[in-house]
């Protein structure tokens, strides 16, 4: 499938989680997707303009929230970005990677898929979700 004709998914999570939310996304399909992750940044680009540029292109986002995240400053800062932006309305899927009592308030109105103890489950839960999400639509 051209790239052109494929929904580009934003990954938000914190490095530390790396390795379980890669665990969980290797089970989803990605019929349709093309997940951005900071990983595709090389060594020497400037980080900020690389990520402002992935979250302008993006038509989804997928948030995968732990204390981890949220004692992280780039995951703080592409969290206020999709909140305050209108166009992410109905295209944020947010993913409970680990549980945390840190989460902001503002949160609690999202519903959210639990990953903290069946990641498998979870992956099919996000492939449905990926699916129904206004992400999928054209």
């Amino acid at each position: 499938m051209p790239m052109k004709d494929r929904r580009n998914i934003f990954l938000s999570y914190s490095q530390k989680d790396a390795d379980e939310v890669h665990s969980i996304l290797s089970r989803v399909p990605q019929r349709g997707f093309a997940f951005w992750d900071a990983s595709r940044i090389f060594p020497g680009s400037n980080w900020a303009l690389e990520v402002g540029k992935a979250l302008e292109e993006a038509d989804g986002m997928l948030i995968f929230f732990s204390p981890n995240y949220f004692s992280s400053q780039w995951s703080q800062r592409e969290l206020e970005y999709v909140i305050s932006s209108p166009r992410f309305e109905g295209r944020l899927i947010s993913v409970l990677l680990k549980r945390t009592p840190q989460v902001p308030w503002i949160l609690e109105r999202f519903q959210f898929i639990d990953a903290t103890e069946k990641p498998a489950l979870a992956s099919k839960q996000i492939a449905k979700a990926l699916q129904v999400a206004e992400v999928s639509k054209r």
